[in-house]
């Protein structure tokens, strides 16, 4: 990876809708009084012991396969608690849901900010995150989410603000969400750092990888 110098909040949860499906008033245009989405619920404040879930990302893999992940806090709500990385796949457009698993953990540290690049042409899917908002690590899944490499450090890449741009990094973080890829191939990740634990002030920049993350 290198670097480039240069939404609304959202639920845990995944709306599922087919335009066929919609309900009509007998002149073609939907029906006002029948809901248009189905509403699933994938992660809850509670569930496993965890006092909350925040921070989503929705990704579809090169299969079809909806990939959900969420920041499950352990021991409060706030950004520097225990934090795990969970994950929920879809195989049928989100009516059902696998169990949830964690796909990130560093013991009692946070590990936040999942961001998915998903690669059609490679039917790779690139998962980055940080941890302790100090280190930042690449993953990858070959087979639409269902297992993953380990883990590899890329903190070099955001370092190199420090020592080309003098920008006194002491937070960083990706996404969260998930980046794109160009029609050249390149992966291109939005990331945000900032000069204090506080998140402010901070600015808002990307990186990106031309050999699939390597």
């Amino acid at each position: 990876y290198h670097q480039i110098i240069t939404v609304v909040g959202i639920v845990c949860l995944v709306a599922c809708c087919t335009g066929a499906d919609a309900q009509t008033d007998g002149g073609g245009q939907p029906d006002a009084q029948t809901p248009f989405f189905d509403i699933v619920d994938i992660f809850n404040a509670g569930d496993a012991g965890y006092n909350t879930y925040r921070i989503p990302a929705l990704s579809v893999a090169p299969d079809g396969t909806l990939i959900a992940l969420c920041a499950g806090r352990y021991d409060g709500h706030g950004d520097w608690v225990n934090i795990d990385t969970w994950i929920r796949r879809s195989m049928d457009g989100g009516k059902t849901w696998t169990e949830p698993m964690i796909v990130t953990d560093d013991g009692l540290n946070l590990v936040e900010n999942a961001t998915m690049i998903v690669d059609h042409k490679t039917g790779e899917v690139h998962l980055l995150y940080q941890i302790l908002y100090q280190r930042a690590y690449h993953k990858v899944s070959k087979d639409n989410g269902a297992t993953w490499s380990p883990p590899k450090e890329i903190t070099y890449v955001f370092d190199a603000f420090k020592q080309r741009e003098n920008y006194a990094t002491e937070v960083l973080a990706m996404g969260p969400g998930h980046g794109i890829v160009l029609d050249n191939g390149r992966y291109v990740v939005p990331v945000w750092l900032s000069t204090s634990h506080a998140h402010r002030p901070s600015i808002i920049t990307t990186i990106y990888s031309d050999d699939q993350g390597k």
